[in-house]
């Protein structure tokens, strides 16, 4: 089949990617691209603020970032999916898993029409900065306060994850309380974080994402031959719709729809992209393999078990004691270690952005021309580049890790504010952009629908999720 072609600023596009790029788009193409000079200048305002983030030369494949997408979607959510499918039934479980995976796509969806139509005016490298170009200065430091804030809580979350999973290997032949594994795991975590190009943590996300298939797969043996124990492990009752409480249903299907909460990333991932037009092509394979994931996890362990009593959430920690649990907990362990490195990156960028100028002046002094000082690039291997990247990423993963030992219900609280910001982040925002930037008064477009139709489903998601946690919280779950 013959395509035509465009001219845009990344090489040829095909007539197969034409069809994703609307009106204003096409007119951008035709038009000239961005002259190297006014590139030059664009980079030279952001180095004056201190931010190069976007001036990685770090140019992946769409393969490569479909691997780094699905390890920032999947995390520590896939071990959760056997008790929400216990907690909803067959049919509820596998709508909202349908349900969610399509809402991440028109999220990303629209985030990537959103980059792709300000090209030409603006490199837009992550969401505070698209607030700013879209909303101006108050926007973007209102997300500011939601991105980063979110982002060290999906830190400590993970740091918390591993270290309660080392104590529970341990427990009965150790005396070493929760809390010294929460620093282990911090540390191991500040160990995995110094691969600090997007290369490398597409490297380390490839890895990470076998270590997790492999407990999977182990963990459907052993509960498959542990439910033929009737007396230890009776098999629980498999139903087409959950009996659960309004509540207790409400946790569930938040558990399932976090467990997609990827976009917050979206900006800095298409940022180091060799082609951001395969953007597309990389979210949907990851979205539907994390679909697929998901999916087979909750649907075979309920399945085999069904809503049975020993169930627990992580659903690993059901397995009986023998080398099969320890096996698959092990490589949990490390899945979840090597997990945080995509969010925890983004996170310390934006503290060494903040941190690092302002040390150095008070070090070095004033730059001569008054500007601030540069923060070095990520794909800067000189060791005093990796100095003040290990103090950044230390710093900032201990303070996770004392919140996590200092404050006893911080886990509880990090549920609570994941709820009403990851609502915003993966839904509320990509709809609020894009009507911001395409005003339904100009010219009503089919986009509109969509985003208008994220905008009232993440408000409602916001709404009940914020209900689950407070009465998790009133419960003393």
């Amino acid at each position: 089949m013959e395509m035509t072609t465009l001219e845009m600023e990344d090489g040829a596009v095909t007539a197969l990617d034409e069809k994703y790029l609307n009106e204003d788009e096409r007119e951008c193409t035709q038009s000239s691209s961005i002259s190297s000079k006014e590139a030059t200048v664009d980079k030279e305002k952001d180095l004056e603020n201190g931010d190069d983030s976007h001036d990685t030369n770090e140019k992946l494949g769409w393969i490569l970032i479909a691997f780094l997408l699905v390890c920032d979607i999947i995390g520590s959510g896939v071990l959760s999916m056997p008790n929400a499918a216990a907690t909803l039934g067959w049919f509820p479980f596998f709508f909202v898993n349908t349900v969610c995976v399509i809402i991440a796509c028109c999220s990303g969806y629209l985030l990537w029409k959103l980059r792709q139509a300000l090209r030409q005016t603006a490199d837009v490298h992550s969401y505070p900065q698209a607030m700013k170009v879209i909303f101006g200065d108050k926007a973007r430091m209102y997300a500011n306060a939601n991105v980063y804030p979110v982002l060290f809580l999906y830190v400590a979350a993970f740091c918390y994850t591993q270290g309660s999973s080392w104590y529970e290997i341990f427990k009965d032949e150790s005396s070493l309380p929760l809390n010294f594994w929460l620093l282990v795991a911090g540390l191991v975590s500040i160990l995995v974080i110094q691969y600090r190009s997007f290369e490398q943590m597409a490297l380390v996300s490839t890895i990470s994402l076998v270590l997790i298939m492999i407990p999977i797969f182990i963990s459907f043996a052993v509960i498959a031959e542990q439910v033929t124990d009737t007396v230890n492990y009776p098999v629980g009752p498999r139903v087409l719709f959950g009996s659960a409480p309004f509540d207790e249903s409400i946790v569930a299907t938040m558990d399932i729809v976090y467990s997609y909460s990827g976009a917050v990333v979206f900006f800095e991932i298409m940022s180091n992209m060799l082609e951001v037009k395969h953007f597309m092509r990389a979210l949907v394979v990851s979205q539907g393999s994390s679909y697929v994931v998901y999916c087979m996890t909750g649907g075979v362990v309920y399945g085999l078990a069904g809503d049975a009593v020993w169930l627990v959430s992580p659903y690993i920690g059901s397995l009986k004691p023998g080398s099969g649990k320890t096996v698959a907990e092990v490589m949990v362990i490390m899945h979840v270690a090597l997990g945080v490195i995509v969010f925890a990156n983004v996170l310390i960028q934006g503290v060494q952005k903040w941190l690092e100028p302002f040390v150095k002046r008070l070090i070095h002094g004033k730059l001569e021309d008054g500007k601030r000082h540069p923060v070095a690039r990520l794909t800067d291997s000189s060791w005093t580049a990796r100095g003040w990247w290990f103090l950044w990423s230390s710093s900032t993963v201990l303070l996770a890790t004392l919140l996590n030992i200092v404050i006893p219900s911080f886990q509880v609280l990090l549920g609570l504010i994941a709820s009403l910001i990851s609502s915003q982040t993966t839904m509320i925002w990509p709809g609020v952009l894009d009507l911001g930037h395409n005003s339904i008064r100009k010219k009503f477009r089919k986009q509109h629908i969509l985003a208008i139709t994220l905008i009232v489903l993440g408000s409602a998601i916001l709404v009940l999720g914020l209900y689950g946690n407070v009465t998790n919280i009133i419960k003393g779950d």
